[in-house]
């Protein structure tokens, strides 16, 4: 590494100070330079704007000027699964059916991996990553676990966080404003629902209205009787290895257009979860986006990456030209107006991936497909995540973790040609734009 890389990622691992000193310079006031380990103690709360919009944090109103440096798709808490007899329940057929392959995907063959137990350890990792998943060792992210990672984060210059989590799969929203009290950094919780198979079935059965009074409630009054108010509606616009299209998903279709209603009356930004969306299924779907009438600038498209080129070896095997990325299809979403969301770094090496035959190679992909839409006037539609969803995404499990962002990702892009302005808009304005309303 040459001298000049070599002090820029120094100085970016300083970014507790340095990037504080640089955002001070543009107006961004708040950046955490320090990180209280104290559990008595518990950070002071956000100072809301009188005037103008705010950021709905789980620990009150927030100006926008206090977000600084944001991680924009997180999975913050994840501390219930349920019974089995409330499953019976709480779910349908088709989703019990999918919900019993992810808790036990079955026997592996003895020669894949000889020991019992399948324990998340690093003598382990392999096998966990290349062969198997089960729901209380990997979905499971509990508050001592996920409390590193915040700290983490926040030793680095992190300041705050979407958690992306739709209803049903997010963690205790008092637990949450509990761990953004003990480390400081704001978090953001999103209402919503999951993809047609993954969700309760009361919400399945929901129309447009009941999704709307729904949505709405949690945005303006909160998470049941918490108080505790969300700032984001998140959506989930699968590829059809579910067994229903995007396009054709009826629970999503309803959301949408309940969320694209709220939208226009309060400015809530909208996250839509569009993972392993062809091209054309892509564009068939986002002209149902302008049909109901999401307003422009306010739907963050996350796990993007996803969408730049094939991700599965036998599409690549047979077509290498499917290695390029085809960045035209995120020019055209955000001449729509659209933001796209980098929010799969590091990941690639969980079972869900390569168990079915994914291409772990976000980060490349993502490095190059962000460089090039900056440096051709797009930097303010761009926002990063490391999405870290499972056990094994997290450090304390082997995982690259929510650090990733900052100790990696930041500096590997400064260092080939993003300057601190660009990096600004992209980890402290941008973030700050969208959740505000």
């Amino acid at each position: 590494m040459n001298k000049v890389n070599t002090q820029s990622r120094r100085r970016f691992l300083q970014y507790g100070g340095g990037l504080a000193l640089a955002a001070g310079g543009l107006g961004i006031a708040g950046c955490a330079t320090a990180v209280n380990t104290s559990k008595s103690v518990a950070f002071p709360a956000p100072i809301a704007a009188r005037n103008g919009k705010n950021i709905r944090t789980v620990r009150g109103l927030m100006a926008p000027e206090y977000l600084g440096v944001t991680d924009m798709h997180e999975h913050v808490l994840r501390d219930y699964l349920p019974s089995e007899e409330d499953a019976m329940v709480m779910f349908d057929d088709e989703t019990l059916q999918e919900m019993a392959m992810l808790s036990d995907p079955g026997e592996v063959p003895q020669q894949f991996f000889p020991e019992p137990g399948n324990p998340i350890t690093l003598r382990n990792r392999h096998y966990l990553t290349h062969f198997y998943a089960s729901a209380p060792d990997q979905f499971l992210l509990d508050k001592n676990l996920m409390m590193g990672e915040l700290k983490d984060f926040a030793a680095l210059g992190g300041q705050s966080i979407l958690d992306c989590s739709p209803t049903y799969e997010r963690g205790n929203p008092l637990t949450i404003r509990q761990m953004s009290e003990e480390t400081g950094v704001n978090v953001i919780m999103s209402t919503g629902i999951n993809s047609h198979v993954l969700i309760p079935k009361k919400y399945k059965q929901m129309t447009v209205s009941g999704l709307a009074d729904f949505f709405e409630h949690e945005i303006e009054v909160g998470i049941g009787d918490t108080g505790i108010q969300c700032g984001n509606i998140k959506l989930l616009a699968e590829s059809s290895h579910f067994g229903v299209k995007a396009t054709e998903d009826i629970p999503l279709l309803n959301g949408l257009q309940a969320a694209a209603a709220i939208s226009r009356n309060s400015g809530v930004p909208i996250t839509l979860h569009a993972y392993l969306l062809k091209e054309e299924v892509f564009r068939a779907f986002f002209s149902k986006v302008d049909s109901f009438g999401v307003p422009e600038g306010r739907m963050i498209i996350s796990h993007f990456p996803t969408l730049l080129r094939p991700m599965h070896y036998r599409d690549l095997m047979k077509n290498p030209k499917g290695f390029l990325p085809n960045l035209d299809l995120g020019y055209w979403a955000m001449d729509q107006g659209h933001v796209l969301s980098f929010d799969l770094f590091g990941s690639g090496h969980a079972w869900a991936d390569t168990s079915a035959g994914l291409v772990p190679t976000y980060d490349p992909v993502s490095f190059s497909a962000i460089y090039q839409y900056v440096k051709a006037g797009y930097g303010d539609r761009i926002v990063l995540g490391a999405d870290v969803w499972m056990r094994n995404s997290t450090r304390e499990n082997g995982g690259a973790g929510m650090a990733h962002i900052l100790n990696f990702v930041v500096p590997t892009l400064l260092e080939n040609g993003l300057t601190q302005q660009e990096i600004d808009q992209i980890m402290i304005h941008t973030p700050a734009r969208m959740l505000a309303f």
